[in-house]
């Protein structure tokens, strides 16, 4: 048999052996987001671009689980996370105002971390598999749900009703992060809708506090001014819903 201990937590008790595995922080830190220019897609005048507030953020980890902080009250996005070496990775961060937010990485490479007496589990090949020092992802609770529509890959909707949407958690307790982002692009399908008026790009963020995360949706929409653009959008296949893990990071 495999040796370790046994844990019991609110779900019941768990086998803490050489065959256990979880997620341990591997980094945490700030990022300011600074004022760039971003490309969101191509008109009848050519390419367009906004100016938003951008931060890359580069950490090593292998299988990481990236969270974010965000207590500032303006939404940010992850734009994208690119793999850019061995166990190297590239988050992209994106809102409407420059802000300050904290992050934090959680890998399946355990850290044995802390000082003091402890235990250490360590599988057949001596990794260790779960320390009592180290820090671990504390999930509160996994959320998900559409931003307007039955569901992903929903067509047309009314542009009016996509505008803004917000749903509120509350896990109970403690500074909440969220992780495994999804986050809906409404990518831009290039069809002339109005005269010379082409799209829209839509972009999720969430927002964070003592025990709450907030979802909420933004969109650009470029064209001309004048004619007014029409009523409609059409973004097919568009990921129109959103998802995340709300992690407690009081303690980390």
């Amino acid at each position: 048999m495999a040796y370790g201990f046994v844990a019991v937590n609110d779900s019941g008790i768990v086998q803490i052996d050489g065959a256990y595995t979880n997620y341990s922080l591997t980094a945490k830190g700030t990022v300011t987001l600074t004022e760039q220019s971003m490309y969101l897609g191509a008109s009848g005048a050519g390419d367009v671009y906004g100016t938003c507030y951008i931060a890359d953020v580069s950490y090593t980890a292998p299988d990481p689980l990236f969270v974010l902080e965000n207590a500032n009250g303006t939404p940010v996005v992850v734009i994208s996370t690119a793999n850019v070496g061995t166990n190297m990775w590239q988050t992209r961060l994106m809102a409407l105002a420059p802000v300050s937010v904290g992050y934090f990485v959680f890998s399946s490479n355990v850290v044995v971390a802390g000082a003091g007496y402890g235990l250490i589990v360590y599988d057949g090949a001596g990794r260790p598999v779960a320390s009592s020092n180290m820090k671990y992802p504390l999930i509160r609770q996994v959320v998900s749900g559409n931003v307007v529509g039955a569901g992903p890959d929903y067509g047309q909707y009314n542009y009016a009703a996509a505008t803004s949407f917000s749903a509120t958690f509350a896990p109970g307790g403690g500074r909440i992060g969220v992780g495994a982002i999804r986050t809906p692009s409404t990518q831009f399908n290039g069809s002339l809708l109005s005269g010379a008026w082409r799209g829209n790009i839509g972009f999720g963020g969430w927002m964070t506090g003592s025990g709450t995360a907030t979802f909420s949706t933004f969109n650009w929409r470029f064209g001309p001014s004048s004619p007014n653009p029409p009523n409609f959008q059409y973004d097919y296949q568009s990921a129109l819903d959103y998802g995340g893990i709300l992690i407690d990071v009081s303690n980390l």
